[in-house]
């Protein structure tokens, strides 16, 4: 549960007030893996990256495959205006939110929740989006921020479960100076915090070999009260419409950890 600023290996100074490397459990992102896998989901990022059965620039479809863990959705997002072919897997029905969430819960995410919550000074936390993003081919992307005027309560969180071996770095972040931009590479059982106005990108990379692709998960988690709850709730909808809008109503939200009773993902 360490929450550490993203640094420079050269002065040990921060790159950037908005992004920070958060420890996870040992075994995390292998246990995050196997629940993708017995959904069918790493087989259906294998179909999707590799025979392209999603051609079209985000299109999307609703697909079942373990009844007891709901519906869930497949997009293919912005590949001609980010030239990439990245494509999200995500919730659609209630089961399958609240079968992602005891999942991450059971794998140990508590602690990440517990290091923020204190570190960042929250009354509470919500995890309001969680999604598989899985990626083969990358010429450009685009940089950007995913949480912004939340007042600082708002926080993307990235970790990976697969990963190529070898790979040339894979997220740029762009630091306080915004002409100087650092990629990292993923690791295992680390997060990459980014909060208000953490710009970053997928960095240029193409995985060659027949079979290798990257799969991270993406979480939008932070405290949602009664100031920041629409621009909460603008920053999940963005674009398109989303599922579980009624999250962020005050007589419907959950609280995933608290101070006064701290973790309380759904078991």
């Amino acid at each position: 549960g360490e929450l550490q600023p993203l640094k420079w290996k050269h002065n040990g100074l921060a790159v950037t007030k908005y992004a920070y490397r958060l420890g996870l459990p040992e075994g995390f992102s292998k246990r995050i893996l196997k629940y993708a896998e017995k959904l069918g989901i790493i087989d259906l990022y294998h179909d999707l990256l590799e025979r392209n059965t999603l051609p079209e620039s985000d299109d999307w479809y609703v697909f079942n495959n373990t009844k007891e863990d709901g519906e869930w959705f497949a997009q293919r997002y912005k590949t001609k205006d980010w030239a990439f072919n990245m494509h999200y897997v995500a919730a659609w029905s209630e089961e399958a939110r609240i079968s992602f969430l005891r999942e991450l819960g059971r794998a140990g995410f508590g602690v990440g929740l517990e290091s923020m919550g204190r570190e960042f000074g929250l009354q509470h936390m919500t995890c309001f989006h969680v999604s598989f993003m899985g990626v083969s081919e990358c010429e450009n992307s685009f940089t950007h921020t995913d949480v912004y005027g939340t007042d600082e309560k708002g926080f993307n969180i990235i970790f990976p479960i697969v990963l190529v071996n070898g790979s040339k770095p894979e997220l740029d972040i762009q630091s306080d100076d915004a002409n100087v931009v650092t990629a990292v590479n993923y690791e295992f059982d680390t997060a990459v915090v980014m909060g208000d106005y953490g710009y970053h990108k997928t960095s240029p990379n193409v995985y060659d070999d027949k079979g290798q692709i990257r799969i991270v998960v993406g979480m939008y988690c932070g405290e949602i009260n009664d100031s920041n709850a629409n621009q909460m709730a603008h920053v999940y909808n963005g674009e398109e419409p989303a599922p579980f809008m009624n999250q962020f109503d005050a007589a419907h939200r959950e609280i995933h950890w608290s101070p006064e009773r701290g973790v309380t993902l759904p078991q």
